[in-house]
């Protein structure tokens, strides 16, 4: 779900995309908003089209600069991890901007997104 749908095109930017896996966040690489959810709201989304959420807080994590050689999208996002804690963005979509994240290649935005769960957020 998280590989073939961007790889087909399934994922655009603007979509709300939600799965009952909590790395649903990987689409958010594409400018979506995607979270992951419980089955009773996976039953409502697939009876109705619609699920009820309260308005997650927000957080901006900006990294800048060059990466030097040999450190990848996996050192940035487990350094942030070990700034904000395993639970520091519970609660919280977390969105990812700075020249260092602008020059990742999509599969680098989407492991960043993948593993904003390891911090608590609900979507990267």
């Amino acid at each position: 779900m998280h590989v073939i749908g961007p790889e087909l095109g399934y994922t655009l930017p603007g979509m709300t995309i939600v799965c009952g896996d909590s790395h649903t966040s990987t689409h958010g690489a594409f400018g979506t908003i995607a979270f992951g959810i419980g089955t009773s709201e996976v039953e409502m989304v697939l009876a109705s089209q619609c699920i009820l959420q309260t308005r997650p807080k927000q957080m901006r994590i900006t990294v800048n600069g060059k990466l030097l050689k040999g450190v990848t999208s996996k050192d940035i996002i487990l350094y942030i991890i070990s700034q904000v804690s395993a639970s520091g963005a519970t609660g919280y979509f977390v969105e990812y901007s700075g020249s260092a994240i602008e020059a990742l290649s999509m599969e680098g935005r989407m492991t960043i997104c993948n593993m904003s769960i390891e911090m608590g957020a609900r979507a990267g």
